[in-house]
């Protein structure tokens, strides 16, 4: 599961998460990647929360905010 998945594996996928449903650059995609691999350790310590899950919550605020 998504627990036993790297730090740079996490990121990877959140990214390409957000490059594939809002087409954002990919430069841009990790940068906040890295910021989500940060608050997800902060707030959840070890426990990886699923990336592409975490992405589309992400997502969902750039739709409300008219993004």
């Amino acid at each position: 599961m998504a627990n036993e998945i790297t730090r740079e594996e996490w990121e990877r996928r959140y990214a390409a998460r957000l490059i594939e449903v809002s087409g954002i650059e990919a430069e841009k995609a990790q940068e906040f990647a890295t910021t989500a691999a940060t608050e997800n350790l902060r707030n959840n310590g070890d426990e990886w929360l699923d990336p592409e899950d975490d992405a589309d919550v992400e997502l969902s605020y750039w739709e409300n905010d008219g993004e």
